[in-house]
């Protein structure tokens, strides 16, 4: 029975061809789309999800006295101090986000190499509260040790090959960390021991969320939480015993209104809970949304198409189901028949599904500037598994509301009169015109990012010109192993390699990353008179290089003077040169000039209301990158050349990273230029889907009024007037199509806009251009058709008739 009905509704699938495939390829893709945007989205809502303890876990924040300003960032010696409050049945655990540690890794023969490992400085009771995965090792000999370091797995993986062969391994600090006291030399030297690893902690906590580490640090000697260092910066949770809940906590700290003093002031404890704090601010929240939303929006184009066919094959089957009735089929052999053949087209579209997944998705990750998401294979299978399984139940619910109407109705009726037939196709149009409106949306948003991210490419450092952009190295030399004799010998050999024209040097990457949020003073240390500004070690030749103009003032390239840009000129006052400017080590610096600002990101809005700093600084090897230019032509031979030099000098572990300045740029700049990819691979699918729905029903139109349009050529009637009956309604389409999409459209392009520094403005010719494109391919689905129709022999038709 079962084989008898996989036959039938095989034939019924093969029997329109076209169309079908239309609908199954379309939902496929669909679905893919749907699938990874939702795992996406899913996995940044389910913050602190995958801690056992959430429940029972509470964040510790400090609020002003003065203005109850909340701060989520505390001392490193606040969660020793609350300890002593008083507070019982409840534990304290200070975690600092310490990134890019640098070690010299001793391996079994004692050789040395030099590796990056971002880690978390914490306490022994980090694994009380969030229960990491020991693999090897022991977190009892851990808490016990000083200076211990537990490794994540992939990143023993890549050190050691074998990650048990990590237990017990020594890492040799090569420079103070951050928050380090000043005793530790600058060339490092603390010992730290590998004593356990673990596996790779979930990203999606608020902990460090939506990021990786690789290392938790315990114990550290010359760390934040061991030493009563005035700075902020580190979260504090704080855990409650059994037969209290993090409320009564809450309620606790506000009755006790416990005072503590961070950073000169002094504050008062507050704490909201773990699993409430969800670390999304407004950026990851749109971010979110968006991907969900986008993702919806694409299967519902595929769903309109799927649905509309399938529900057109179950009816054309009216016929063949009161057949069955005659011979004594009940409503469960009805059902079943229909259930078969639902189930064969969820099966394929599983199939279109999976096998797109596997090659486009396995592997693939989500980088941002902030954000890293690798795609958990098995998770997004089995949700998207569950998805089909939610279309068959659709499909199952749509058939049996029809058996349902053919029981109700009379056999006679069934096997020579009409059922639910309607000559206006309205569902056929709305179906139509709202797949329109997604893929006009999707369109829309493709072409405002890429203008975005040409634009981009274009503003940042908009003095050079794209060619200088182009044949600009950028040389990332931060690396703590080199001495700064090393360092001047690379720049040395760089700048006597043929062809290179020009070369600067900066304290890190300037694009994005490179600049300092600090405080000046004019004057005494005073808050009336501090100055709080974003500043930047530059070479003396910084200026010459990127073509930055003086507005007034100059430069002699001495070192220590202080370049402005007009921002902060203005709050300097009306006599911004001269001004005299002490940072927090009362060194005296001179403002003597103010230069035009160059734009440095675009994800910043809120940091040119300060202003910028350029400290003119006499470098002595003590700098992390450099910028070489290339003679136009050279380019290639140029970008050889250096990486030849550190290939020489770096370490063989280490793989020489040169890039050309425009690539930096994309790099940085992410956003859009990743966004760009994915929003065009989804107005492909919903586009197509669109384009390929309006050719299948302009073709059942054209084939259902063949003998209409032949009575009407033998009347008189021209090929105008042909193209005009049938395209009318699919330009009535376009038009109400357009009034829907493009406000729509402009509410997302603002929203998004208002995160840059500077955007695109998207005017009238802009949407222009989405309408002409769009209204070009469906007049083109239209054309092909509609010419056919225009083109048939009027006697060849009556004829067949």
């Amino acid at each position: 029975m079962i084989q008898h009905y996989l036959i039938t509704s095989w034939r019924q699938l093969m029997k329109y061809k076209a169309q079908n495939l239309i609908a199954l390829l379309g939902l496929g893709l669909a679905l893919l789309c749907f699938s990874v945007c939702l795992h996406v989205s899913r996995y940044m809502f389910n913050v602190n999800e995958s801690i056992e303890n959430r429940d029972h876990i509470a964040r510790v924040k400090v609020k002003q006295v003065e203005n109850d300003k909340v701060l989520s960032m505390t001392s490193g010696q606040l969660a020793t101090e609350l300890r002593t409050k008083g507070l019982h049945n409840v534990d304290f655990c200070a975690v600092y986000n310490n990134d890019d540690r640098e070690y010299n890794v001793v391996f079994s023969d004692n050789r040395l190499l030099p590796y990056k490992i971002s880690g978390l400085e914490t306490d022994s009771l980090f694994y009380k509260f969030f229960n990491p995965q020991i693999l090897y090792g022991s977190w009892v000999v851990t808490s016990r040790t000083t200076n211990a370091v537990v490794l994540t797995l992939q990143k023993a993986r890549q050190i050691f090959g074998n990650p048990a062969e990590a237990v017990g391994k020594h890492l040799i600090s090569t420079h103070p960390f951050e928050g380090s006291s000043r005793k530790v030399p600058s060339t490092g030297g603390i010992t730290y021991t590998i004593t356990a690893v673990m596996e790779d902690f979930p990203t999606n906590t608020t902990v460090h969320f939506m990021r990786t580490f690789d290392s938790l640090v315990l114990n550290d000697s010359e760390g934040v939480i061991l030493n009563p260092l005035p700075m902020l910066g580190t979260q504090t949770f704080a855990m409650v015993g059994k037969g209290q809940s993090v409320s009564d906590f809450i309620s606790q700290l506000d009755r006790q209104q416990l005072i503590v003093e961070q950073l000169y002031d002094n504050y008062s404890v507050v704490a909201v809970p773990f699993e409430k704090d969800l670390s999304l601010n407004e950026f990851f929240f749109i971010l979110s949304i968006t991907i969900a939303v986008a993702g919806t929006l694409v299967l519902l184009a595929g769903l309109l198409n799927f649905f509309y066919f399938l529900i057109g094959s179950f009816l054309i089957r009216i016929k063949e189901y009161n057949i069955r009735r005659a011979h004594g089929a009940g409503f469960g052999s009805l059902q079943l028949m229909l259930f078969t053949q639902s189930a064969l087209y969820v099966a394929l579209v599983g199939i279109v599904t999976f096998i797109a997944m596997e090659w486009l998705i396995n592997g693939w990750q989500l980088d941002f500037p902030g954000v890293h998401f690798s795609f958990q294979m098995n998770v997004l299978l089995q949700q998207t598994f569950s998805y089909l399984l939610a279309l068959l139940f659709v499909c199952m619910a749509v058939a049996v509301v029809l058996i349902y109407k053919v029981r109700k109705i009379n056999i006679s009726v069934g096997l020579f009169g009409t059922f639910g037939r309607t000559s206006k196709h309205r569902l056929r149009t709305l179906m139509i015109g709202v797949q329109l409106v997604i893929a006009w949306i999707f369109l829309s948003l493709t072409v405002a990012l890429f203008l975005q991210a040409d634009h981009v490419s274009k503003a940042v450092f908009s003095s050079l010109s794209t060619d200088e952009k182009e044949r600009t190295l950028s040389v990332p030399l931060d690396y703590r192993f080199l001495s700064d004799v090393q360092k001047e010998e690379i720049v040395s050999r760089i700048q006597h390699v043929s062809g290179v024209e020009l070369l600067t040097r900066s304290e890190e990457n300037i694009v994005g990353s490179g600049w300092w949020q600090t405080t000046f003073f004019k004057g005494e240390q005073t808050r009336d008179n501090a100055i709080s500004l974003y500043f930047l070690r530059v070479d003396a030749d910084f200026f010459d290089f990127f073509h930055i103009p003086f507005l007034s003032g100059s430069l002699s390239k001495e070192p220590g003077q202080l370049m402005v840009d007009p921002v902060l000129a203005k709050r300097l006052g009306e006599k911004a040169l001269g001004t005299q400017l002490f940072d927090y080590d009362r060194n005296s610096y001179i403002v003597t000039g103010v230069c035009e600002k160059p734009l440095f990101e675009m994800y910043n809005p809120g940091r040119e209301a300060l202003g910028e700093l350029y400290w003119v600084y006499d470098f002595k090897g003590q700098f992390g990158h450099c910028y070489v230019k290339a003679a136009p032509g050279r380019t290639a031979d140029v970008k050889q050349a250096v990486e030849a030099i550190l290939r020489d000098i770096l370490p063989e572990n280490i793989e020489p990273e040169v890039s050309t300045f425009i690539e930096t740029i994309e790099k940085v700049q992410a956003l859009e230029f990743k966004l760009r990819d994915i929003i065009f691979f989804m107005a492909i699918v919903a586009m197509l889907i669109s384009i390929l729905g309006i050719y299948s029903s302009i073709t059942l139109d054209t084939e259902h009024r063949q003998k209409e349009m032949a009575i009407r050529k033998i009347n008189g009637a021209k090929m105008y007037h042909i193209v005009l009956i049938f395209a009318r309604l699919y330009l009535k389409l376009i038009a109400i199509c357009v009034l829907i999409a493009f406000p729509i459209v402009g509410l997302i392009i603002s929203t998004v806009s208002s995160f840059y520094v500077s955007a695109v403005s998207f005017g009238f010719f802009f949407y222009l251009g989405v309408f002409l494109l769009v209204s070009v391919l469906v007049g083109m689905a239209l054309y092909v058709r509609i010419r056919n129709i225009a083109r048939i022999n009027p006697s060849v038709i009556i004829k067949n008739e």
